[in-house]
């Protein structure tokens, strides 16, 4: 299970059983909080695999593997 954490706030925040609905669901809290608290709002992410971090090589081809399918 990949986990999707908010280090900004040290709280997890969802669980996946794919890289890319972790990605997804990154995507769709960051647009939240930016609609929620303005334009220059952000958060810290990271993802865990079992309790292990994911590495960014792996993040960012799951990335451009869902901007190429748009």
């Amino acid at each position: 299970m990949i986990t999707l954490i908010d280090t900004f706030n040290g709280r997890s925040l969802s669980r996946h059983r794919t890289l890319e609905n972790a990605v997804l669901a990154q995507r769709k809290h960051s647009a939240q909080v930016i609609k929620n608290n303005g334009p220059g709002s952000y958060v810290t992410y990271c993802f865990e695999a079992d309790g292990e971090p994911v590495g960014w090589d792996e993040i960012e081809a799951v990335k451009m593997e869902i901007e190429g399918r748009r």
